[in-house]
């Protein structure tokens, strides 16, 4: 759609209309020959019409077909729900079925058009002119999706052209209809015309950390440091758009660019503090051309990682040897400890450890060491290592050890994990 414009709009002659309906609070219905149906008004306004009787306009993205769309709801805007286009061997089809979308008995139409083919969509409109008799909107159709020759262009012979239109809509939902009645039309003219159109579009490409990560799992980002997102939004239509809106759907409201020219490019960005594990978020950036409105989205991940890495043994014993000892035949002989080691790769955000045990499950586990284990190598890349000593243990049992970093942010992650019984050491599961 876009606002009819007397001035620069493709076309020549008089108006044509095919189709008035009229109600309240809402209104619907159909061009046809046959009997009426719904808010469908009767008369010489209302009738077939074949394809080669709608002007076809070329553009620089190739032909379209052209419809005019009169509204009578001043001063208030309206609602256009459905709008379907059929094609049909018949002038007098009648009797609508909603789904699927068809005229008549089954097979007698084809849909060749609907404003909610991929979704639920709703236009809203304003009257652009005064009253009845000057149209407000022109609708341009791309002219391929009709599948017809050269015997169906605008101009030629009706009776070379097998196929009519049907033009189905609905208005009334949210802003309701009214006033007077809500007329399509078409130009009376000769040959095909050419124009500028005036389409309204917007793009938006975000990024995490410089990265487009469009999807997962995206870069890595160490747990609690800054992640900064960018937002760039430009205008891919012929004209220009105001109050372009960027939301985030995990972090509201980002921006408003007042104004943004045809062509032209702007950017917003906003910050966050990474958390462990996988992220997503959804950017939107919505633009508007007078009264319509175009939006796109993008998504972006991360995934935030500890920052420490770091493995587990018991009394030195690594993770992975064949070997197999007990509690009791251990060196040093321990009835009633197991020495937990491990060794970092770096602490660039460390501030310590806490040691978790479980019998169960990661869900049951306890902190064992009273106090944090302070970091020895805190905010460098290199690493150290450390040990404590379980003096509660019982021979004889399942375990399964927890180390977690505390980082300067606060928060808490777990970055290793082993589990022994009896002596048997089992391969833990590595978090990085």
């Amino acid at each position: 759609f876009i606002h009819y414009n007397p001035t620069t709009s493709s076309g020549t002659g008089v108006i044509n209309s095919f189709l008035r309906i009229q109600g309240s609070p809402t209104e619907k219905g159909y061009n046809t020959d046959g009997t009426r149906e719904f808010d469908t008004k009767g008369g010489k306004f209302t009738h077939s019409i074949k394809l080669s009787s709608i002007p076809q306009v070329s553009t620089d993205a190739g032909f379209y077909r052209e419809f005019l769309l009169d509204l009578d709801e001043s001063p208030t805007p309206i609602s256009l729900n459905e709008l379907q286009l059929f094609s049909a061997s018949d002038p007098a089809l009648t009797g609508y079925i909603a789904d699927p979308p068809s005229i008549g008995a089954p097979g007698d139409t084809t849909l060749i058009y609907d404003l909610d083919s991929d979704e639920d969509n709703t236009v809203e409109m304003d009257q652009l002119s005064t009253g009845s008799g000057q149209a407000d909107y022109v609708l341009y159709v791309p002219d391929n999706i009709f599948g017809a020759g050269s015997e169906c262009d605008y101009g030629a012979d009706p009776a070379g052209c097998p196929l009519y239109i049907y033009l189905y809509n609905e208005f009334g939902t949210p802003n309701s209809s009214g006033g007077g009645f809500e007329e399509w039309a078409l130009f009376e003219g000769t040959g095909t015309s050419t124009t500028s159109l005036t389409f309204p579009s917007i793009t938006l490409e975000k990024s995490t950390n410089g990265v487009d990560a469009d999807t997962a799992p995206g870069p890595d980002i160490t747990v609690d440091t800054t992640v900064g997102w960018e937002y760039v939004v430009t205008n891919t239509g012929s004209v220009p758009l105001s109050n372009v809106t960027i939301t985030d759907d995990q972090l509201g409201q980002i921006c408003i660019i007042a104004y943004l020219a045809v062509g032209a490019s702007d950017s917003c960005t906003a910050t966050g503090t990474a958390i462990l594990g996988q992220y997503e978020n959804l950017g939107t950036a919505t633009g508007y051309y007078a009264s319509i409105s175009v939006s796109d989205t993008d998504p972006s991940h991360y995934t935030g990682v500890p920052s420490t890495a770091a493995s587990i043994s018991f009394f030195g014993l690594k993770i992975g040897d064949s070997q197999s000892n007990t509690l009791d035949n251990l060196e040093p002989p321990l009835s009633q400890a197991i020495i937990i080691d491990w060794t970092t790769a770096f602490e660039e955000n460390t501030l310590g450890f806490n040691v978790y045990r479980s019998n169960t499950s990661e869900s049951g586990m306890q902190k064992i060491n009273q106090d944090r284990i302070n970091s020895k190598v805190f905010g460098t890349s290199s690493g150290a290592s450390y040990h404590f000593v379980d003096n509660t243990a019982l021979p004889g049992m399942f375990y399964t050890y927890y180390l977690a970093e505390v980082t300067t942010g606060g928060s808490e992650n777990i970055v290793s994990q082993a589990t022994i019984y009896d002596g048997n050491i089992y391969l833990p599961l590595m978090l990085k």
